[in-house]
């Protein structure tokens, strides 16, 4: 066999070999076995199941919402970008926390929620953090990283999915905000 076939053998090979041993590609995040395609939320669609405790243990149901905006982020106490955006974060919840119709809410990823609470206290933060034990929150709506933030509307359709830090208090993102707020669900 001259070597261009082999090198070009070796290439097919070691592709195929990932593709069907690559974790996405044999199971899913509950461990069974899946097309390997993690689900990936589109805007302009309705957003996946979100049904999680927060740390008194007092539900927290997306399709309860409806009705409501929700802002939903992912973020670490590991993760640099994400404690630069949460001052931002908990100035929002601040300035909204009298309207009834927005609900934010926080999901410590690869994280411990002890360590998000401790983090919250030590930094005088009042956001509201869900468990999302097992990941399969973060699975549902795709994430990639953290942090990553996803704007619903009353209606439960993803508005906007940002991925990466944002300044929520700017007045660019409260101008978005208040328009999803004026509109009708």
């Amino acid at each position: 066999m001259k070597p261009k076939y082999i090198i070009v053998a070796a290439i097919v090979a070691a592709f195929v070999g990932f593709i069907v041993f690559s974790p996405e590609g044999s199971k899913n995040i509950s461990g069974s076995a899946s097309s390997g395609r993690k689900p990936i939320p589109a805007e302009g669609s309705p957003v996946p199941a979100l049904a999680l405790k927060d740390l008194s243990g007092a539900q927290f149901n997306i399709e309860s919402e409806k009705g409501n905006v929700v802002i939903v982020n992912f973020w670490a106490t590991w993760c640099p970008p994400c404690k630069a955006e949460l001052p931002s974060l908990n100035n929002l919840y601040a300035q909204m926390l009298d309207r009834k119709d927005l609900k934010i809410v926080t999901i410590p990823y690869n994280d411990s929620p002890e360590n998000g609470l401790k983090y919250f206290k030590d930094n005088g933060f009042n956001l509201p953090i869900l468990v999302d034990a097992g990941g399969q929150a973060a699975y549902r709506y795709g994430l990639t990283g953290v942090p990553e933030t996803f704007f619903i509307d009353r209606k439960g359709v993803l508005r906007k999915w940002i991925k990466g830090p944002i300044h929520f208090d700017s007045q660019d993102a409260i101008n978005y905000i208040n328009t999803l707020l004026a509109e009708q669900s």
